[in-house]
């Protein structure tokens, strides 16, 4: 009861009256445990917010800050000093979890960021640590001991950049997606948008998610980026083919299908082999389309079939014929086709 009171009264998170960018990840930073004799914990706050702010992607949520003293009504036995161990600062919420899903509420920011530091003869020792808003456990950290006073300011600082990058890699994806929001809603260009997503795959080549907006992003003039559609097309096909299973969802959310566009690219210059392949991977792998991709599948057989014939190579084509009757409907213009064309091939 003492902790949560604590908490409630000794820290101010004033209500927004303005609506969160989209864009920006909201960083709350409390107050540090101070176990030094002299108080550093409000100048260490202060240093890595001043750093984190100068991040066109951070917001800092402003947090009222309760006096040292305050700290006093803390139940003593809450402290690590077991005999053997590092004594470790006390901060709230990393004795009880329950807590930081309390301040995370009452803040409204994306993350929370605590600490605590300590001195001794060998320097000071800090150690910061985020969580993630509605989650209890830790999300980053990070630390230093044995660092003089003097070095300090430079030492939270660098920090503060260490996270600001982890932030920015962390929620790439919500940052992608709010580029293209912006990118319908005319406020930002279609090319500077298509810059920043291939920026943000170059630090994240595996995201199956950033391929996929960025093929959206090429979808949307495909005149000019037919070339680009399908090189997007055949990267997601690559991460599935490497068990990148997880993401399917996302690209059926955006109702993309790289299977169809790689298959269809080939089909329109004849390379019925290489788009069967990816047919016959789309059935196997691929969650959607399959009545589409089981009839392109039987076309493309069935021109595979005209073509060994033509080629003077019965054998393959009747094989092929006899394969797009597997996968032609009755009710498709190419069923008959291909059925007279195994029954001419029976008949050599």
């Amino acid at each position: 009861m003492a902790l949560t009171a604590l908490l409630t009264v000794g820290i101010t998170l004033p209500a927004r009256s303005y609506p969160v960018d989209p864009g920006r990840v909201t960083i709350a930073v409390f107050p540090f445990r101070d176990l030094t004799v002299n108080a550093f914990d409000r100048e260490i706050s202060a240093m890595i917010e001043e750093e984190l702010a100068r991040h066109e992607f951070i917001e800092i949520v402003p947090v009222g800050v309760f006096t040292k003293e305050g700290y006093e009504i803390e139940p003593l036995s809450l402290w690590t000093e077991m005999k053997g161990e590092d004594r470790r600062g006390g901060m709230l919420w990393t004795i009880n979890p329950f807590l930081i899903e309390e301040a995370g509420a009452a803040a409204d920011a994306d993350l929370l960021l605590y600490g605590d530091m300590e001195g001794s003869p060998d320097g000071f020792r800090l150690n910061v640590f985020a969580v993630k808003e509605g989650e209890s456990g830790t999300a980053w950290s990070s630390g230093f001991s044995g660092v003089r006073e003097d070095e300090l300011s430079l030492r939270a600082a660098d920090m503060a950049s260490a996270l600001a990058e982890w932030v920015k890699t962390e929620y790439s994806l919500r940052f992608a997606e709010e580029d293209i929001r912006r990118c319908l809603g005319g406020m930002m260009s279609r090319d500077r948008a298509i810059s920043r997503m291939r920026e943000r795959l170059l630090a994240a080549p595996q995201s199956m998610p950033l391929h996929a907006l960025l093929f959206d992003l090429y979808r949307l003039d495909r005149e000019t980026h037919r070339e680009d559609m399908l090189h997007e097309a055949g990267e997601m096909i690559r991460l599935m083919g490497k068990g990148g299973d997880a993401d399917l969802p996302y690209l059926l959310s955006r109702d993309i299908d790289p299977f169809e566009v790689a298959a269809g690219a080939h089909e329109r210059k004849e390379e019925w082999q290489e788009a069967i392949l990816l047919r016959e991977q789309a059935l196997k792998i691929f969650p959607a389309n399959f009545d589409v991709h089981k009839r392109a599948l039987g076309e493309s057989y069935y021109a595979l079939g005209s073509s060994h014939e033509k080629e003077g190579r019965p054998e393959q084509a009747q094989d092929a014929y006899e394969r797009a009757l597997r996968y032609l409907t009755v009710s498709s213009e190419f069923y008959e086709q291909a059925r007279d064309a195994r029954e001419r091939m029976q008949g050599r």
